[in-house]
């Protein structure tokens, strides 16, 4: 079956209500898919998360007048050809029951050639992004871009358009937790490393942030357990070790507080970030 009659299928199968529990829509989209027609399952999920489905049942008598908004949308701010995008819209549409030009699903059946002859246009970090091949790691780098520029909830949207595309990308999810660290978002920063660290449990970097974030919400004993992952994956990462210094001195644990510390130096002597750690602590202790 074609993409566009396998959503028909689901959408019979289980109602608009389906739409407004967009993580179980994705899950049933892809337990049906299974392994096949990926890209174009990841358009439907854009165009889910946009909000274009409720837009499109609370429309449905001017479809055709609203569609190329949609579409517009789907272009300008994801970078998707238009005539993917037109598919995107009409695929929804069509299994919403509404009446559409049913030749533009057609192309379905050119989705692979036409994938394989779109060009990726390099674009500055202002730009729109194209969807596919690089499209994932451009969105990726335009969230590093605005990272490095302290635009936080930018670099998180960044982020997220990748994450939209690739829910497996375990940077993304990473970093997206290290920007919403940045905006004192912790509990929202160790769902992301979580999701991080259930694609990879030996992602040291995931283990590492996250403990960082557990400091901040004072649960200490868990940013140490959280070092401590990191740590055994890589015990050459310093900043592990810098954090479960943080976090041993606030538990009062100043012994092993500069244990930490002083493996985080032996790793790095030139990390100011411990020294300046170990030199207060010792400083507290004289006194």
């Amino acid at each position: 079956m074609q993409p566009h009659e396998l959503l028909k299928e689901i959408m019979a199968n289980n109602g608009l209500k389906l739409c407004s529990n967009r993580p179980r829509c994705k899950a049933i989209i892809s337990d049906t898919f299974k392994n096949s027609h990926g890209r174009e399952k990841n358009i439907l999920y854009i165009v889910l998360d946009e909000g274009i489905i409720d837009e499109l049942i609370n429309n449905s008598n001017n479809i055709k007048l609203n569609a190329p908004r949609f579409i517009n949308k789907l272009v300008k701010e994801y970078g998707i050809q238009k005539i993917l995008a037109r598919w995107a819209v009409c695929a929804w549409a069509y299994s919403l029951g509404a009446t559409i030009d049913v030749e533009l699903l057609q192309i379905e059946e050119k989705l692979p050639e036409i994938n394989k002859h779109h060009q990726i246009e390099k674009k500055s970090v202002t730009n729109s992004i194209p969807i596919w091949n690089e499209s994932i790691d451009a969105w990726f780098n335009k969230g590093n871009e605005l990272y490095n520029l302290c635009r936080y909830q930018e670099a998180i949207d960044a982020y997220n358009k990748a994450l939209a595309i690739d829910p497996n990308y375990k940077e993304a999810w990473c970093l997206n937790g290290i920007a919403l660290h940045k905006l004192s978002r912790y509990q929202e920063a160790i769902s992301a490393y979580n999701k991080a660290i259930a694609i990879d449990p030996n992602f040291a970097n995931a283990w590492c942030s996250k403990g960082y974030s557990l400091v901040d919400l004072g649960k200490y004993q868990e940013a140490v357990d959280a070092c401590n992952k990191a740590i055994y994956i890589d015990p050459m990462l310093k900043e592990a070790w810098n954090i479960k210094g943080i976090a041993l001195k606030k538990l009062g644990r100043y012994r092993e507080a500069i244990d930490a510390f002083n493996k985080a130096l032996n790793i790095d002597q030139n990390f100011q970030a411990a020294l300046k750690n170990k030199q207060n602590l010792l400083s507290k202790m004289r006194k």
